[in-house]
């Protein structure tokens, strides 16, 4: 039989304000509720129902976790951002050349304020359980996230990375650390033939997750 790892989630809650998919919620997640499973090798086997993204009991502090990704060269960075948008992203969209293409001054830089998830192509709505699988079992993986201020999002230590650092790992490792990321974020490979996203937003049971 498979030797199996446990992961749990923790105490947590947040209030956070939705975009265009409807009005601010409240999430709560009760303590040491069963929230997926790896064997040996790192892989998902099994996932019991939760609805967040908190710590793993075999994750990462922040700064362990920073010695085992890459982050990619500024201008390798901002290539690899490009790339998605330009394969995933409706630059054409009124909402893209409103929210994403307009940078607003803040007190940390310039940052848009919309989310990147809201003028996708095309998308699926995918399960919890399948966004983990489904990055858990690929190789190296690039995940960013939205380019977004302090002032928008005032939650304390919710920036381990620069706003807009691109990092490369392996995808087994970003399912166990997702605790230290952001909550919005975009998975992808150097082929840009898909993309997985997890988002902040949720409808009063699950969080909204995306494949395109």
């Amino acid at each position: 039989m498979a030797q199996v790892f446990w992961c749990w989630a923790g105490d947590g809650q947040r209030e956070r304000s939705r975009t265009r998919f409807g009005a601010p919620f409240r999430r709560s997640v009760s303590a040491l509720t069963p929230f997926w499973r790896f064997d040996i090798l790192g892989r998902v086997v099994a996932d019991a129902s939760a609805h967040s993204r908190p710590p793993s009991r075999y994750s990462m502090d922040p700064e362990s976790f920073k010695q085992h990704v890459r982050i990619l060269p500024l201008e390798e960075g901002r290539h690899a951002r490009s790339q998605y948008i330009e394969t995933f992203i409706d630059i054409e969209s009124d909402w893209y050349r409103e929210k994403i293409a307009v940078l607003s001054p803040c007190s940390d830089g310039y940052c848009y304020q919309g989310y990147l998830w809201d003028c996708l192509k095309s998308h699926k709505v995918i399960r919890q359980e399948q966004f983990v699988e489904r990055i858990a079992n690929r190789g190296l993986v690039f995940v960013m996230w939205d380019i977004h201020s302090h002032d928008k999002i005032p939650i304390e230590h919710y920036w381990k990375f620069g706003k807009s650092d691109v990092l490369e790992l392996p995808g087994n490792l970003l399912v166990r650390n997702l605790h230290n990321l952001p909550d919005d974020l975009y998975v992808f490979d150097s082929s840009y033939s898909w993309t997985f996203i997890s988002t902040h937003e949720d409808d009063g049971v699950d969080r909204l997750y995306v494949a395109a």
